[in-house]
């Protein structure tokens, strides 16, 4: 998400990266999300719930909205930015696998693209990415 993203909360309007900003250098955990290619993605990691919202949660609210940010280690300058939603009494660490499992579903999406052809191939109308998607389709082992 990027680093312009607005929150909303009752106390006002903060940008993302302004929110992170503020967290102090203690906040941040080193956690892995997920094993990659070259073995475990290991980041810094950052996360705060967000005040409950008291016109859409229930009282007392199920689950919570936080704000994540992930930290490169080679280059600390380097930042990705998350909002979350997640059940009361989660943990940093099992919010930081859930976000890193988001490589997992793009690798599948590529593969999915590669396979069906549609890595090169812009869809404009209904009728063209049918006959695409049909020659793919027949032309693909099975």
């Amino acid at each position: 998400m990027p680093k312009s993203q607005q929150i909303k909360s009752l106390a006002g309007i903060w940008r993302i990266d302004h929110l992170i900003d503020e967290a102090p250098e203690d906040a941040w955990q080193r956690l892995s999300s997920g094993d990659g290619a070259k073995g475990p993605r290991i980041y810094d990691w950052t996360a705060d719930k967000l005040p409950a919202d008291i016109i859409f949660d229930p009282d007392p609210p199920t689950h919570h909205r936080w704000v994540m940010a992930r930290r490169s280690l080679p280059d600390p300058a380097e930042l990705a930015y998350y909002l979350a939603n997640a059940p009361v009494g989660i943990e940093i660490s099992e919010l930081t696998r859930i976000a890193g499992s988001r490589w997992a579903i793009e690798e599948c999406l590529q593969a999915v693209k590669n396979e069906c052809s549609l890595d090169e191939y812009e869809v404009r109308r209904y009728l063209g990415w049918y006959r695409h998607i049909t020659l793919a389709m027949l032309a693909t082992p099975s």
